[in-house]
């Protein structure tokens, strides 16, 4: 028998170096993109975070956990400014090979990082949904992978500094606005504070109104706080937590609610009610997206008002930019869309809460408070 010039098993695997060489090493690729033994040159992948709210930061996360579960070859440098930066290192602590770092110390990494966040900024975060967004730039892929399209979980378990919410059930509301599109008018927000209050709820205010410096590198925020909500109708802790305190606040809560803004999507890392309005942009760009929990999306519908959803329906205004109403010199249209939102003395929005107190999970928890101690070391 002649012998065979073919290696008796034929499909034995070899180490395939891909591509590149690299004075970072190598390490065995992920088999669930790649053949079996193959190596990949270690690469530094900058995610760096500049134009955006904290509601895009949290959901480009979830673009960075997959980086970082996924792909062992890559060592990661997230660059953020604060009050962020706390949380992306809170998220990131369990991948050593992914490091936090402030926005100041970005270097120079043309020539040897793999992901930048584009110099060209073609769509925003109402041109697309955010997570999808993060993918798009960060992951450089059109959408999650599966497993991947939620928000990150944060179960943050720092020091409880809050006696006063041992003993009450309470509702987190979230009063700042960045945008005067979608600032909630205040009858509105306190006919919704009076109501939680109607139903033995006691409203927490939350959030901080000057919470980013702005500088010629990265767009600064001022949220705010209408001067005619009165935050005496609850317990206010406006400018009083850091952001993972404010979800560990949330965490605990019957339920969230608020108009579009960035403390929605944190709450979206739990797994408390959130009742979200939307109104300049669409409930399919801003939609929660998260394993558990019950969301409840208000909004208004197209054939009662054309021009609902128009960050996300009218890219093509050149120079307007959507923090106010293209109408805002028509006092009879302008702001529309907030009046049809909350109309009928905000019927939806308290319908919604109803439909949550009555959940059997809620009439436990707020059961539970009527034999809690006050002495308990959290709720």
């Amino acid at each position: 028998m002649s012998k065979s010039k073919f290696p008796m098993n034929p499909f034995k695997p070899k180490k395939i170096h891909v591509t590149g060489k690299s004075s970072l090493g190598v390490v065995d690729a992920n088999e669930k993109y790649f053949l079996k033994g193959t190596t990949l040159p270690k690469q530094y992948a900058a995610f760096i975070f500049i134009n955006g709210g904290l509601g895009d930061y949290i959901n480009f996360m979830s673009a960075a956990i997959w980086a970082a579960k996924e792909n062992p070859h890559l060592i990661g440098r997230i660059y953020v400014r604060e009050p962020f930066r706390s949380v992306a290192k809170y998220i990131m602590r369990e991948f050593p090979e992914w490091k936090v770092l402030p926005h100041e110390e970005l270097p120079d990494l043309e020539d040897r990082a793999l992901v930048h966040y584009p110099k060209d900024q073609l769509i925003n975060a109402t041109g697309a949904h955010l997570m999808d967004l993060g993918f798009k730039y960060y992951a450089l892929i059109d959408r999650p992978p599966e497993g991947y399209g939620y928000l990150p979980e944060i179960n943050y378990t720092g020091q409880w500094k809050w006696p006063e919410l041992k003993v009450q059930p309470y509702a987190v509301f979230t009063p700042g606005a960045t945008a005067k599109a979608r600032v909630m008018k205040g009858r509105y927000f306190n006919e919704l504070v009076a109501y939680t209050r109607s139903r033995g709820v006691t409203p927490v205010f939350l959030g901080k109104r000057d919470f980013v410096e702005g500088t010629e590198k990265n767009i600064g925020y001022n949220a705010v706080v209408q001067d005619d909500y009165d935050l005496s109708k609850g317990i206010d802790l406006t400018e009083k937590t850091s952001i993972l305190e404010a979800v560990q606040i949330m965490s605990k809560a019957v339920f969230v609610l608020g108009l579009d803004n960035g403390l929605l999507h944190f709450a979206g890392t739990t797994t408390t009610p959130i009742i979200f309005g939307h109104n300049v942009a669409t409930v399919e760009h801003r939609e929660i997206r998260r394993r558990q929990g019950l969301t409840i999306n208000i909004k208004v519908n197209e054939s009662d008002l054309a021009c609902i959803g128009c960050q996300s329906r009218m890219r093509y205004i050149v120079g307007h930019k959507f923090n106010e109403c293209l109408y805002k010199e028509k006092p009879e249209v302008a702001y529309k869309c907030l009046d049809l939102l909350f109309a009928e003395r905000c019927q939806t929005w308290k319908a919604a809460i109803d439909h949550i107190l009555d959940l059997p999970k809620t009439a436990s928890l707020m059961n539970s408070y009527a034999t809690r101690e006050t002495d308990s070391p959290s709720p």
